[in-house]
């Protein structure tokens, strides 16, 4: 019994269990088909709401661009404005100037027949005035023509007052020259002399300032400051001590010199200035023409002046050999 009670159920459970599979998958095939309506009912609402939203924004688009630009349209606005009354006041001033335009190109057109005509009488009148001219001078050539005795005798009165002119201009401007130079070489002479008590008052300080203690140190540093320096060329070249001391002292008596005659020549000559001077050379002239032909050689009036020579080197040639 219980074997066929047991078999039994189990058939009941085998049908219950297929009616139950069964069941679940027509509910599940409901499920999605439920779904599948939903999703597409779905989809369908997204296009239609999307396309909504879409016509929405078209709609608020510009205002929503004025709205954020509000500044840009502030500015845009007066500005159109401002340009549209431009070109309609550009357009009132061209017609304006049209009309002033032929205005003034009748005036001008009446002013160029006017002066046409006036021009038209005119050469009329010159035409006369040119016979008339050739007329009297044909005559008055006749009279007075180039061969005739008064032209000639004329001209050579002419000729003659212009060629004593010419004498009393060159005699005047020689004699003018030759007391230029003069004057020029009295002044030169006092330049000289001074500049001469100038030099020699500088190198007698210099010679008393030389004996003293300091001055004799000095001249002692700067020989053997020499002595150094020749022996640091290595060509074999020595110098005495002797030697040294004496070309420092032709060294700095020509430096002097120097010094002395250009603070010299500058203050004879702020006093007593020459009519042309060459600021390369220092040299004096009487006249441009000279200061232009003269050989320029640099501070040679200040050596002349100065009494510096091309004996007094400082280059060392005169020294003993090793």
């Amino acid at each position: 019994m219980a074997h066929l009670f047991n078999r039994k159920a189990a058939e009941a459970f085998r049908t219950w269990t297929v009616a139950a599979k069964r069941s679940a998958g027509v509910k599940r095939l409901m499920r999605r088909v439920k779904h599948g309506y939903v999703l597409t009912t779905f989809e369908a609402w997204q296009k239609d709401t999307n396309e909504i939203l879409d016509e929405r924004r078209k709609l608020i688009r510009p205002v929503l661009h004025r709205i954020l630009n509000r500044l840009l349209m502030m500015v845009f606005v007066p500005w159109k404005m401002m340009w549209e009354k431009t070109v309609k006041i550009k357009a009132m001033m061209r017609r304006s100037m049209l009309g002033s335009i032929a205005y003034c190109f009748e005036l001008w057109s009446e002013e160029v027949a006017f002066i046409l005509n006036e021009r038209a009488k005119v050469n009329e009148k010159r035409k006369e005035s040119a016979v008339e001219i050739q007329r009297t001078w044909r005559g008055y050539y006749e009279r007075n023509g180039r061969g005739s005795r008064l032209v000639l005798k004329r001209a050579e009165r002419d000729s003659e007052r212009r060629a004593e002119a010419r004498e009393r201009a060159r005699v005047q401007k020689q004699e003018a020259l030759q007391a230029a130079i003069q004057q020029e070489i009295d002044r030169s002479e006092l330049e000289f002399q001074f500049c001469e008590k100038e030099v020699l008052a500088a190198l007698e300080i210099k010679e008393e300032e030389n004996k003293t203690k300091v001055g004799k140190r000095r001249l002692k540093a700067a020989a053997i400051s020499l002595i150094d320096r020749v022996e640091e060329r290595g060509d074999g070249d020595t110098l005495t001590k002797k030697r040294a001391l004496i070309m420092v002292k032709q060294h700095e008596e020509k430096d002097l010199r120097r010094r002395a005659a250009r603070t010299a020549l500058r203050t004879f000559r702020e006093k007593n200035p020459s009519k042309q001077a060459c600021k390369f050379c220092w040299c004096a002239f009487s006249s441009v023409a000279e200061l232009d032909s003269h050989v320029c050689i640099m501070d040679s009036e200040i050596n002349r002046v100065g009494g510096v020579t091309t004996e007094m080197v400082d280059d060392g040639t005169e020294v003993r050999r090793s």
